[in-house]
């Protein structure tokens, strides 16, 4: 019996999302200390925002994430993920001069890869991220770009809760960021979500 290729596509990204639930995570502890240090290297700071706390990581799975805090007294958690572009900006300049080197410039691909992330979350449902509008990029985060979705977690990634709101942001030669929001109720979500919006932004 032939299996048609979007089937098959389709197949085992259910089979990754079913049996990636079966596997006992490995965690590891993180202060806001150690994570304002990686942020300040990355060009980026970090405040902790009121009302809440760090816990511990999951780092031996599809979706490591660099931090996460969450609320002191709801089920509302953030992850974070900053991806430090200075060494990929490096390489790209170094290969502007060779003529056999076919890099892409790092600020050109950092929506694609921020989406197949995205896509992994969702367990290949694709998703369209609303973007930002950039003089508020600009004006508010210090960034180039950026965007935000609201889907449910199908995978692992989102264990009980029923929401995630996926923000990303991007600042040239400087670093991509992907924030992840859960949550178990739409509405608190969008209650919740704005005191701890620009807990992590960009230097000028």
């Amino acid at each position: 019996m032939k299996i048609k290729k979007h089937n098959l596509y389709i197949l085992l990204f259910l089979i990754f999302c079913s049996a990636d639930g079966f596997a006992q995570r490995k965690t590891i502890t993180k202060t806001v200390e150690e994570f304002i240090a990686e942020a300040d290297a990355a060009g980026m700071t970090f405040t902790m925002p009121a009302g809440y706390h760090a816990i511990p990581l999951k780092v031996d799975y599809e979706f490591t994430y660099d931090f996460a805090i969450k609320n002191d007294t709801a089920d509302f958690e953030i992850r974070y993920n900053i991806f430090p572009l200075q060494a990929e900006v490096a390489k790209f300049k170094k290969c502007m001069v060779d003529s056999s080197c076919k890099m892409k410039n790092p600020n050109a691909t950092y929506r694609s890869k921020l989406e197949e992330r995205i896509l992994k979350i969702s367990c290949g449902i694709p998703q369209l991220i609303a973007v930002f509008p950039r003089d508020a990029m600009r004006k508010e985060m210090n960034c180039d770009d950026g965007g935000f979705v609201f889907y449910k977690p199908d995978s692992d990634f989102g264990e009980d809760y029923k929401v995630v709101q996926t923000v990303v942001f991007h600042k040239n030669d400087v670093a991509d960021v992907m924030i992840n929001y859960l949550s178990k109720d739409r509405q608190l979500h969008e209650e919740l979500m704005m005191a701890p919006f620009g807990a992590l932004i960009y230097k000028p």
